[in-house]
């Protein structure tokens, strides 16, 4: 199985363990998507000119997720600050995905490998949505994030065949509402599948609803990724399962169980690296100001 994601590549930097993380949610997918059998992993994305991009490069190198296709700009990798909080993530601040704004290139030939590929992961905060018109052939994922926007699910949703959401602090009601509304602008063939952090997951598919409770007795080290890891690993394994309604309840249990296995990981997927206060100090008056 090959696939790609499209979008965002992060340094998450935790401030209070002066460590770094590689994350964002598009490079999640394709890292996370090596950690399972016979998944063929590439990202397309950019990168900066500065001191994080060797990093970004190293560590995609040490989990076989090629890169070739990506662009080198001059600008800053993009990066967020964090602090842990009882295993709980705190933002600080970000420079708003650096590079990432200057737009993503998608030659011909990157074209052609990702409409050969099985799955094609796009996001929220990708800056990718003007080439979703241009996928033909594999099933493509929307990572909508806290869905703050309804204009662009409208604009996007009819290229989408898994679409999905986190609604971490959302009770029941709130979560059919929402999807009552989805409904009025979803293509009939979309799968809907919502992460709901201590309530599990749920998948809706042509008006039924597959529901998995959350994993128990797991101690969170860093919620960082988990989001990411649910996705990556439900998607993955309904499609080796023919993307079929009989697999659902199958890939959203291994999903449960992946996601949870995040949990007890540091930053999105773990491979941390040291970082010095000068440099914190230096991305402090990098982060985007309103």
């Amino acid at each position: 199985m090959k696939v790609f994601a499209i979008g965002d590549n992060v340094v998450d930097v935790y401030v209070d363990q002066r460590k770094m993380y590689l994350g964002g949610n598009a490079l999640n997918f394709v890292t996370m998507a090596t950690s399972f059998v016979d998944v063929d992993a590439s990202y397309i994305g950019n990168f900066g000119d500065d001191y994080l991009v060797s990093y970004v490069k190293q560590t995609l190198a040490q989990v076989s997720v090629h890169f070739t296709d990506c662009q080198s700009l001059q600008g800053s990798s993009g990066f967020a600050l964090i602090r842990l909080n009882a295993g709980d993530r705190q933002f600080l601040g970000s420079n708003r995905g650096g590079v990432l704004r200057q737009g993503i290139q998608l030659n011909s030939s990157a074209l052609k490998k990702v409409n050969t590929s099985d799955l094609v992961h796009f996001n929220l905060n990708g800056n990718a949505d003007e080439h979703l018109s241009k996928i033909n052939g594999p099933k493509v994922i929307y990572d909508y994030s806290d869905y703050s926007s309804w204009e662009q699910i409208k604009k996007t949703i009819q290229y989408v065949d898994l679409a999905c959401f986190s609604m971490g602090k959302a009770r029941d009601q709130e979560v059919k509402e929402f999807l009552d509304k989805l409904g009025t602008i979803i293509p009939d063939q979309t799968v809907v599948l919502i992460t709901r952090g201590e309530y599990g997951a749920l998948v809706s598919w042509q008006g039924q609803v597959f529901n998995v409770g959350a994993k128990r007795g797991v101690k969170a080290v860093d919620t960082l990724g988990a989001g990411d890891a649910f996705i990556t690993a439900f998607s993955i394994h309904l499609a080796k399962l023919g993307w079929r309604k009989e697999g659902v309840e199958t890939a959203l249990a291994i999903a449960r169980d992946f996601s949870a296995q995040q949990l007890e990981v540091p930053g999105s997927f773990g491979h941390g690296k040291e970082v010095n206060e000068n440099l914190i100090q230096e991305l402090e008056r990098k982060v985007w100001k309103k």
